[in-house]
């Protein structure tokens, strides 16, 4: 069974012991919660922590298992969402903007306008039939 962990300085000992220095960034080895460090609390049927404690915590070097203080800032979910984005980290993107993207709006448009079969539409395209298909019954782009 596990020793119970309660107090921060307990835990501050548990983090420190499984860090790992990589370039400036101090990383956390330990147990992880989507790639964040984690602490269980009060044995098996405890909770789990952040190794960072329970603040919002960002990364200036956005190296999500780094603990160097000098690389951290207090925020909220808000600050730390505007910052991902300031530094083109933000991973969903949707229409034109998207890396995925194949269409224009004007192109969307002129499918949909189109009165050809759509397999000949597809094929102008690039497209599949049933990527055409969608276009046309407004499931894909909606927005165009």
């Amino acid at each position: 069974m596990a020793k119970s962990i309660s107090t921060k300085a307990e835990v501050l000992k548990m983090v420190m012991i499984n860090v790992k220095k990589n370039g400036d960034c101090l990383e956390y080895m330990g147990s992880r919660i989507d790639n964040y460090g984690r602490v269980k609390i009060g044995g098996r049927k405890g909770k789990s922590i952040l190794a960072v404690f329970d603040k919002c915590v960002c990364h200036t070097c956005d190296n999500p298992p780094c603990i160097n203080p000098d690389h951290l800032f207090l925020g909220t979910h808000e600050d730390n969402m505007k910052d991902m984005a300031k530094k083109k980290r933000a991973y969903r993107t949707i229409g034109e903007k998207s890396g995925v993207c194949k269409l224009s709006r004007e192109q969307i448009k002129t499918i949909r306008e189109d009165q050809r079969k759509q397999i000949e539409i597809a094929r102008e395209y690039g497209l599949s039939k049933s990527h055409v298909s969608m276009i046309k019954n407004y499931k894909t782009r909606v927005n165009g």
